[in-house]
This record gives structure tokens, sequence and C-alpha cells, in this order.
């Protein structure tokens, strides 16, 4: 269940208990910069992902760092909590914080006993970095994995999702010799199909991208294709229109038929009742993948997740489920395969 907490006694910490991803009870704590937003008059906002804080272990500290500034956070107030969201503002911190909107490295660096973490985020201005800088009123979210995009739905104090981190790209996937590949199914930062003609369209993630390599599928494989290297940036709501050239033949490409709508998975049934049992099927080799399916709500709050490790999974639904439309996210290694929409009833 998600709850906000005020912490009062020498900070001035917004905490929000998020969902649980991980269960290893092993791990030591660890702090992510999971989003920046800076208001109209350039006040930052950084959101922490704390991780693996319960069963009594507090991290020694945590330290910010930017290319100006240092500034160092004690953890009294981080809860025991498998992940919680901790929101600081300069107003919380002891020292003068410099965060520059334009271009910085963002660093939290997080100790336990022996042992030292970092997490980094560069962005803006900065040599190679994975995000151009926000415009107003957008933030800088932390999405799959270690995969960051620039949204234009902020989201501070509460679960990240890719619901206003996504642009889109237009255009023909072609060979080398300017022939069009038609009916083929490609995975950019999403699955999508090539028509008849060998046009597509696709979300994108917002960020800086260089290209080199397209997935696709071939047969139950899921192979790579270099493609003609180009660089390329999507803002939030934007189209971009370009083509993709495939540097090398498709190998035992199974063709897409252009009326098929047909997903990667399936569930069932679909809908289903609270407390029951849902199967989850797909001909993908998911376990070799390390595939997961995660299931939203209406809020984007993660009310399910499940390894898929075998072409039929059973999944639990868990008895306090309210009824109404989820959204069921396939991804692997930060990559997104797919999303289903999925009903329960009560």
């Amino acid at each position: 269940m998600n709850r906000c907490l005020r912490v009062i006694s020498g900070w001035a910490f917004t905490i929000v208990a998020v969902s649980v991803l991980t269960a290893n009870p092993i791990l030591t704590p660890s702090a992510l910069i999971s989003e920046l937003f800076f208001s109209e008059d350039g006040a930052w906002s950084i959101e922490l992902l704390i991780q693996d804080t319960d069963a009594g272990k507090t991290m020694d500290s945590v330290v910010l760092k930017s290319d100006a500034s240092r500034a160092t956070i004690g953890t009294t107030s981080i809860p025991r909590a498998k992940q919680s969201c901790v929101v600081l503002q300069q107003s919380a911190l002891k020292e003068p914080f410099i965060i520059d909107g334009n271009g910085d490295s963002l660093i939290v660096e997080y100790y336990f006993e022996q042992h030292k973490g970092r997490h980094v985020l560069a962005y803006g201005s900065q040599s190679s970095a994975p995000v151009p800088a926000p415009l107003s009123g957008q933030s800088i979210m932390l999405l799959h994995g270690n995969t960051f995009a620039i949204s234009k739905s902020p989201s501070i104090g509460t679960m990240n999702d890719t619901a206003g981190a996504c642009g889109t790209l237009h255009g023909m996937i072609l060979d080398d010799g300017g022939h069009p590949i038609p009916n083929v199914q490609f995975i950019l930062d999403y699955p999508f199909t090539t028509s008849s003609t060998g046009e597509f369209t696709t979300g994108v993630l917002a960020r800086n991208v260089t290209l080199r390599q397209l997935f696709y599928t071939s047969g139950l494989m899921q192979r790579t294709c270099p493609v003609r290297e180009m660089r390329f940036s999507v803002r939030p709501g934007a189209t971009l229109d370009t083509n993709l050239v495939l540097m090398e033949k498709l190998v035992s490409v199974d063709r897409v038929p252009s009326a098929s709508n047909a997903s990667l998975f399936s569930l069932y049934p679909n809908p289903a009742q609270a407390g029951r049992t849902v199967v989850c099927s797909t001909e993908l080799p998911v376990a070799a993948m390390g595939m997961n399916c995660v299931l939203y709500d209406a809020n984007g709050r993660v009310v399910l997740e499940k390894e898929l490790n075998q072409s039929v999974t059973v999944m639990a639904l868990p008895k306090s489920i309210p009824a109404g439309i989820y959204i069921a996210v396939f991804y692997s290694h930060g990559k997104l395969f797919e999303t289903l929409k999925y009903a329960i009833l009560q």
C-alpha cells in the first residue's frame, strides 16, 4: 500500500513507499537517482529511490555531488522498507547544493559498512549525456534498468512511468540497396511491425540515441541486425521522420501478415477475478531472455510482478486487487517488448 509521510525533525523529506521490486535479503542498501525536476524559478527537486533498507539495514550516509558542489545527507529519516522514494529539495540540506539546469553530472554515493556504491545522471551539455536538459515543465526520469528519459509528466514522489516520456519515430526500414523491408517485427524501445510497403511508426523514449543495431524476431529467436549508424533525440510528444537502413540481410525472418495484430504474449482468462490464477503464454524463449511481467494499475502503481521462466507461467492475482483495467508490461533487461490491457473483476 502506498503512503506518504512527512518527516519533521531536522529534514523536510517527502517519503512515499512504493511497490516491492526485489526480495533478495542479502542485498546491501542502495540509493538511485530516480527523477530530477526544475521549477520555473530554477529550484531543483531530486527523487532518490532507496532500496533494501529493511531487516535492520541502514545506510551510514548518502552523499550528493554535482560539478559544482557536494552535500551529505543523514539517513536516520530513511524508512526501513524494501523500497521507498525520498524527495530532496534545497531546504532539506544544510549546505548549498548547486545543479546546472542546462547540463550537469549528478552523483549519489551511498555507504553501508565497508560497501560503497554510486549512481550517476549526466544530462544536457555533458559529454555523451544519455538525455538532453529538461525544458520547462519537464523532468528527467529513471525508467527501466538504468535508462533515463525526459518526461513531460513529472511524477516526483510517486511511481515513474513512460506515459509522458515518449516521442514517435516514423519512416521506412530499408536494406542497404534502398529496398523496403515489409511485414517484419522489429524492436527498438517497443515492438513494431513494418507495413506492406516497409513503413513504420513506433514510440521511442525521449532521450539521446546512437542507433547501431535493431532487434528483430526470427522464429523463436530474437536476433540483431546492424543499421547505418545514426544519432537522434526526440522530445516527449514530438515526431521524428527518418529512415533506418539495415547493413546485413535478415536471417530466417517469419513475415508477419500485414493485417495481423497478433501479440507476443497472452493472458488467460481476460477478464479474470481477483484472487484467481492467470496463465501467461508466449512462444518466446523467456527463460533465456530474462523476461518479466509487471501489472500496473491506472495510477501507474505495480500490483503484481512475475519472472517468466517458461513458455507457460501461472500467476496468482492478489485477493485484494480492485476491479478495473490494468496494463501488463513485458520487459527483458530494461527493454520493453509489449504492453497488454487486462481487466479484473470483483
